[in-house]
């Protein structure tokens, strides 16, 4: 497995307690800094790390290709197929 320094990566760690929801977000890849840089050029607000982006996107992703559903009648029968695919949708 090979690094790649220029990436920084953010663990969104959610519990459910019975007092309520815990959030936790752990560095996975990066610096500190580094991910507060970044949060403060994409988010023009005070925000925090969320997962919302990248669930919005899977979804996207879902709704655009049949065979990234679970129960989908047809499958990417080829790896180029789904690349293909991906960059279309």
């Amino acid at each position: 497995m090979i690094v790649w320094h220029n990436i920084a990566l953010v663990q969104v760690v959610k519990r459910r307690l019975p007092t309520g929801l815990e959030i936790e977000r752990r560095i996975v890849q990066g610096y500190q800094h580094q991910i507060e840089r970044l949060r403060q050029l994409t988010q023009q607000t005070q925000g925090v790390i969320n997962t919302a982006y990248i669930e919005r996107l899977n979804a996207t992703f879902r709704s655009h290709l049949a065979w990234l559903i679970r129960r989908a009648r047809t499958l990417a029968q080829q790896p180029e197929t789904l690349s293909a695919g991906l960059f279309v949708a």
